[in-house]
């Protein structure tokens, strides 16, 4: 982790903090709240989650609770927790899905434990103001393995692929080679990188669980 991360941390979370506090005050409950186009967040979810085992998910950047409307429909069971920087989406959520716990949070350090899975859509996709693409890639790499310490079983993540023919000036599309990297050496050694659901966005899942089985060698759970 960088020296400077916590620092780095506020900074960042600062101006997200106003630029989607500024966007929830003039539009409500809405999808341009949390910039996000129109019919893509069910496939999304279905896609990050598909074939995972697990009771629990943790919803980094809870935003309006689209998570938690796509859980209520596909895996009502499933305990959810919703986490955000932004206060008044933690209350939005509070008044729609009563008796769901929801958390307003100051960095990752007030995330809680205990989740099966760590989720994060939508989250990590734009270069703040004043950073270079290397720095912000840098601290994003810092969260996700703080997240993925707090995780029971998986950290799933989406991002933008490299493998576009126009990128808004902002954008941030790390390489498939960066995230590899990434997750084989401060993650796991088991993991995916899907590209399958969406043209321009990848998303990737660092499993816990390395057992080998011993002779075969193979992921003990594999073949189950």
């Amino acid at each position: 982790m960088h020296p400077d991360f916590r620092a780095r941390e506020q900074s960042y979370y600062g101006d997200i903090r106003a630029k989607y506090a500024g966007a929830l005050d003039q539009f409500g409950d809405d999808l341009r709240s949390i910039f996000t186009p129109k019919g893509r967040q069910a496939l999304r979810y279905r896609h990050m989650l598909e074939g995972l085992e697990f009771s629990s998910v943790l919803d980094f950047g809870c935003g309006t609770g689209l998570l938690k409307s796509y859980l209520d429909s596909t895996a009502p069971n499933v305990r959810y927790t919703g986490v955000d920087i932004v206060e008044g989406f933690v209350s939005l959520c509070q008044k729609k899905f009563a008796g769901t716990e929801f958390k307003h949070i100051r960095g990752v350090d007030d995330v809680p434990g205990g989740h099966d899975v760590v989720l994060i859509a939508g989250t990590f996709n734009m270069v703040p103001e004043g950073w270079s693409e290397g720095e912000y890639r840098d601290f994003v790499f810092d969260t996700l393995a703080a997240l993925f310490d707090k995780a029971n079983r998986y950290l799933v993540f989406d991002f933008l692929s490299e493998q576009v023919d126009y990128r808004q000036p902002t954008a941030f599309h790390p390489s498939y080679g960066d995230v590899a990297r990434f997750i084989s050496t401060r993650l796991s050694k088991r993991f995916e990188i899907l590209q399958h659901y969406m043209p321009f966005e990848a998303a990737a899942r660092a499993y816990k669980d390395q057992t080998i089985t011993p002779g075969v060698y193979v992921f003990e759970d594999a073949d189950a």
